[in-house]
């Protein structure tokens, strides 16, 4: 992909609050316009539904974990249709430094030229902030 450009707008809706846990659902659509290096096919313009639920459950004052599940369709042909999970955790060693883990994976039903329909990131980090 070469470029990316997204407009969209939504709502959410707070299902769940406890002490610790707290769950989200949003519903929305969005202008998606991509552009490829594809000969077969160059750019894509199409509105996509795109439809989320976040958890964040906050363990303990120096430990988080954040879950985000995105159902995203074209609106004109549902059978194009993308699952994304966004995960992580956070752990503060002290105030100013913490570290984490995410984890991104992604499955499109109808991928563009010969790209897969998956693929899975996972990533490590370290923050410190001054």
């Amino acid at each position: 992909m070469e470029s990316r450009f997204l407009l969209g707008a939504g709502f959410r809706i707070k299902l769940k609050e406890l002490n610790s846990i707290k769950t989200f659902i949003g519903i929305g659509a969005m202008q998606e316009n991509e552009k490829y290096g594809l000969q077969t096919e160059p750019e894509k313009k199409l509105i996509r539904s795109t439809n989320y639920m976040k958890h964040t459950w906050n363990i303990s004052e120096s430990v988080q974990i954040n879950n985000t599940v995105y159902f995203q369709a074209y609106v004109s042909d549902t059978k194009d249709y993308r699952v994304l999970y966004d995960g992580g955790l956070e752990i503060a060693i002290v105030e100013s430094l913490s570290i984490s883990m995410e984890v991104n994976y992604r499955y499109d039903n109808l991928p563009h030229g010969s790209l897969g329909k998956t693929y899975l990131q996972v990533s490590n980090g370290i923050s410190f902030i001054f």
